[in-house]
């Protein structure tokens, strides 16, 4: 389009060639720029012209060719010598190289037409053309402005999302404000199975499929879990996982004196005790939770007396229950249970061990404790708590007193008194339940659950 509005120019400006005065009085250094541009122009057309002459009479591409090339050189001297003399008030600068390729196709143009058959260019005609194809292209242009308006709309919409790589699947590609056409990074895990242990198990960070599955098992239910232990948010019931053939427990004791003494018989059924890392032991035989005492000044505290009850009245309204009860029952409770109580004679009795001495109890109820024999104010193992060591309140066998633990269990023959345990030895014996004294007695132990 613009060969075709340079080439209806063409004319008008060899016209102007032409028709340029010889000169003006007074001119200015524009004008006389402008002169001899003009000028040189003219004289370029010219040179052209003859070149073309010429080879019409003899043809001779390469003489022709050397002709432009002189023609153009005297051009662009033409006009460098001008700009160099006026400068800055030449109204145009550095435009030899248009109007060398401006003339060259009028020229070219004015050979072809008196060549057989030849014309010269209908320019009106390309003009009508020209205007016609650039009112379309102004109007696809008006298109194409407001096809970028919503493009714009629709990036900015796209660039205000906030996911990053991290967010989308490895391999899918999206656009947010961490740029157009980004590609996810977050590992594809697809289906997880997970099958419950005794830890806990991470999980794999990523997308999952939903198709993986946590592992159930129709075993998980009350019955099949040891009274008192919480597997999975199922407490248990079950009191053993072995039967019991005669329903008592062994003493404990191991030493032979004689055919048939307990020490060789060793009736009953074994021991077996767990400790559940939360101050209690279970009695896997019996049911029974026991709490564990310490050594920490704290309400577990070994060395804590305690009065069973009113000596007046025979009820059980001691100490015992009013404070160290009521301590462990207070919510959120001693261990996650709120039903701890005192043990009757017989549980009391169920811990005890007679193969050992000061104190007379099974394992899990005597270790980390320091010394067996351990007065009031002389701590065994000052500040261990129930979780680091179990102790059982004993001294030796000649202050056998200071030994005594309640139980619930009253002396039927005389009311004022309960039953106990010294654990010193594993005796039984009773005290007035009033009793809190040094040489009486009256430390406790709670328990919970049981058959």
């Amino acid at each position: 389009m613009a060969g075709r509005i340079g080439r209806v120019g063409c004319a008008l400006s060899l016209a102007g060639v032409l028709l340029a005065p010889s000169g003006v009085l007074a001119a200015t250094d524009g004008e006389l720029c402008e002169s001899a541009k003009l000028k040189a122009a003219g004289t370029f057309a010219q040179c052209r012209g003859k070149a073309d002459s010429v080879d019409a009479k003899s043809p001779d591409a390469t003489k022709r060719q050397a002709s432009y090339d002189k023609c153009e050189a005297n051009l662009a001297k033409a006009y460098a010598k001008a700009e160099n003399k006026y400068g800055a008030e030449c109204p145009t600068v550095g435009d030899v190289t248009d109007v060398r390729d401006y003339l060259s196709q009028c020229t070219d143009d004015v050979g072809a037409a008196t060549q057989p058959g030849g014309g010269v260019p209908d320019y009106v005609v390309d003009l009508a053309a020209c205007s016609t194809s650039l009112s379309s292209t102004q109007a696809q242009l008006t298109t194409c402005t407001g096809d970028e308006a919503t493009c714009q709309s629709s990036l900015a919409t796209a660039q205000s999302g906030t996911s990053t790589a991290a967010d989308v699947l490895a391999g899918k590609t999206f656009s947010s404000g961490a740029g157009l056409g980004a590609t996810g990074t977050m590992p594809n895990v697809g289906a997880v199975t997970i099958t419950p242990g005794a830890t806990s198990q991470a999980i794999a960070a990523g997308y999952h499929d939903g198709s993986g599955t946590v592992a159930g098992d129709a075993d998980l239910v009350a019955g099949n879990i040891v009274s008192g232990v919480s597997v999975f948010g199922v407490t248990g019931t079950a009191t053993t996982g072995t039967t019991i053939t005669n329903g008592l427990l062994k003493t404990g004791q191991t030493t032979s004196w004689g055919a048939g003494s307990d020490g060789a018989v060793r009736a009953g059924t074994a021991e077996s005790f767990t400790d559940n890392g939360n101050g209690t032991v279970t009695d896997n035989r019996t049911g029974l939770t026991w709490e564990k005492k310490s050594d920490d000044d704290g309400i577990h505290d070994q060395d804590t007396f305690y009065t069973w009850g009113s000596a007046q009245t025979g009820l059980m309204d001691g100490t015992m229950v009013t404070t160290f009860l009521a301590a462990l029952n207070t919510a959120p409770c001693f261990a996650g249970s709120c039903d701890w109580r005192i043990p009757n004679r017989a549980e009391l009795l169920s811990i005890t061990n007679l193969q050992t001495v000061a104190p007379a109890v099974s394992s899990p109820f005597n270790n980390n404790c320091g010394s067996v024999y351990v007065y009031p104010g002389v701590p065994g193992n000052p500040g261990c708590t129930v979780t680091s060591c179990s102790c059982t309140k004993t001294n030796n066998e000649a202050d056998a007193w200071k030994s005594f633990y309640w139980s619930s269990s009253t002396v039927h023959s005389k009311p004022s008194t309960a039953w106990g345990v010294f654990f010193v030895t594993g005796d039984v014996g009773s005290v007035t339940k009033s009793s809190s004294g040094l040489y009486v007695g009256g430390y406790v132990r709670a328990v919970r659950g049981g058959l």
